[in-house]
């Protein structure tokens, strides 16, 4: 892998090519990071210090190292992608202090993410009224919201967005919705560049569409090797319910709670088939939302019992390592998001599959890259 460091315009500095190890990751609902293992020199502590961005040949993602330690003769350095520093931007869209959260009406969760990259870090010192904060400053310089030629209506659920950080609100919409994000280094000159953040959805890439050409990945077509599985229901839950606690407009009377299913035949089941789990949104309030309906509220909660249901989904990963001369190219052939075909362990069925990451590894045994998928059901 070719490694090196940046300024703080992101302008290249210094070429890292003397670590025993290193491993890069991009991630399609998630912040990438990467962990770089080398000699614990001063030359090597003061190029690889807290806050220098490190960069990799044939890649457009940008990492900040945030932590070095040395330990049995060796440095490890690591740090997370720019997408992960947007927690330290705050998502606040009113001036009232007893107001928690962002409600949306009927809008596309994707076009959400945008908005609430545009308002907290990009358009802030346009924002009105003054929502308490100093908008100019929390501005990030250079950065843009990505031109996106998806075809898609803006129009969705109504979301109820909690103030708080902004990678945090960005992952939550993201995981619930399986949508990608990315914040990246788009391009640089001597003088300037440009970073920008997308919202994303990843393609089709199955035997049942016409459009691309099909990827499908198995161990009986050498495409792939070192195949791994987990399956774990350990955080499992197939129903949750939402409540209201903060009871805005005395509405709950007429809306006693908001409700989601993992699967529709999750309504009907008993005993332990049936895996609940429960909420409270205090945060939804008549002042965060004037006006705010029953229908609206109901739809709110039942987002909210979604997200919920999200973080606590039956976990089905299976990865392995692409061979060199599968055929099959990341960035040309599949990319992060895009939906595959995988063949099981017995060569006789065929599974869809979302590719969530991209690794690529440089230790002692060799340089290797390969993706991680999450089965779809």
């Amino acid at each position: 892998m070719e490694l090196y460091t940046l300024n703080q315009n992101f302008q290249r500095i210094d070429v890292i090519d003397e670590y025993e190890s290193a491993i890069w990751t991009e991630r399609y609902t998630d912040a990438g990071d990467v962990t770089l293992v080398v000699p614990p020199t001063q030359k090597m502590i003061q190029k690889l210090a807290e806050g220098t961005f490190l960069a990799l040949a044939g890649s457009d993602e940008v990492m900040i190292l945030e932590t070095q330690l040395i330990e049995k003769g060796k440095l490890t350095v690591k740090g997370t992608d720019l997408l992960k520093f947007l927690d330290n931007r705050v998502i606040r869209r009113s001036p009232d202090h007893s107001i928690k959260s962002w409600i949306v009406i009927n809008n596309h969760p994707l076009f959400i993410m945008e908005s609430i990259v545009s308002l907290s870090c990009i358009e802030t010192f346009s924002g009105t009224p003054d929502v308490g904060l100093d908008e100019v400053k929390e501005a990030i310089p250079n950065l843009t919201i990505a031109p996106n030629d998806l075809v898609i209506a803006n129009t969705g659920p109504d979301i109820s967005v909690e103030y708080g950080p902004v990678f945090s609100a960005l992952k939550q919409l993201s995981t619930t919705y399986s949508i990608g994000m990315r914040l990246f280094l788009a391009w640089v000159t001597d003088t300037d560049y440009s970073i920008q953040f997308s919202a994303y959805e990843g393609r089709n890439l199955t035997s049942n569409q016409g459009i691309y050409p099909v990827v499908q990945f198995s161990p009986g077509m050498d495409t792939l090797m070192d195949l791994s599985s987990l399956r774990s229901m350990a955080n499992y839950k197939n129903v949750a319910y939402a409540y209201a606690s903060a009871d805005p407009g005395g509405l709950a009377a007429s809306v006693p709670y908001g409700v989601a299913y993992a699967y529709p035949a999750a309504a009907s089941e008993v005993g332990f088939k049936r895996r609940t789990l429960m909420i409270f949104c205090d945060d939804i309030t008549t002042d965060s939302a004037p006006g705010l309906t029953a229908a609206q509220l109901t739809s709110i909660l039942n987002e909210r019992a979604k997200d919920a249901l999200a973080n606590n989904n039956y976990t089905r990963v299976v990865d392995g390592e692409i061979i060199p001369q599968s055929g099959y190219e990341y960035g040309v052939d599949y990319m992060l998001g895009d939906i595959i075909e995988l063949k099981s362990f017995d060569e006789a069925t065929l599974q869809k599959a979302r590719i969530t990451e991209f690794i690529r590894v440089d230790d002692p045994t060799g340089e290797r890259a390969y993706p991680t998928v999450s089965v779809l059901e």
